[in-house]
């Protein structure tokens, strides 16, 4: 049914319709958004369709927006769903994750190259040591 890779694969999706439509801006994720009714996801992710009996298919993409909902990366009305700037950071932070931690914890990076600088020194002096 729905899973963590479905419901991230739902978030980029959202992610990346922004982006094709809007570019990188934050304040057009009100503007944009995907219509309930837009059958794009499920064509791209069949794993988003579930038979429910011999005669009946079940679209989730309500069910993943209302999950994102809950999770607070998108919000979802009557018509569409929209993501919230924490879920466009949460799927910039999925799909670019180098990118990511190099503009958010950068500084975690000068302490260890640092210790590294200084275990690779000892272990050199120890193996030279008689």
């Amino acid at each position: 049914m729905i899973t963590r890779k479905l419901i991230n694969k739902f978030l980029i999706f959202l992610y990346q319709e922004h982006i094709e439509s809007y570019g990188e801006s934050l304040s057009d994720l009100s503007k944009g958004g995907l219509l309930l009714l837009d059958k794009t996801f499920s064509e791209k992710h069949p794993e988003a369709i579930v038979d429910i009996d011999t005669h009946t298919i079940k679209d989730l993409t309500y069910n993943l927006g209302k999950e994102l909902e809950a999770r607070n990366f998108a919000s979802v009305d009557n018509l569409s769903i929209f993501l919230t700037p924490e879920g466009y950071n949460e799927a910039r932070r999925i799909l670019h994750p180098f990118r990511y931690f190099m503009a958010n914890h950068w500084k975690w990076l000068i302490p260890v190259l640092i210790s590294t600088i200084i275990a690779f020194t000892a272990i050199i002096r120890l193996t030279k040591c008689p």
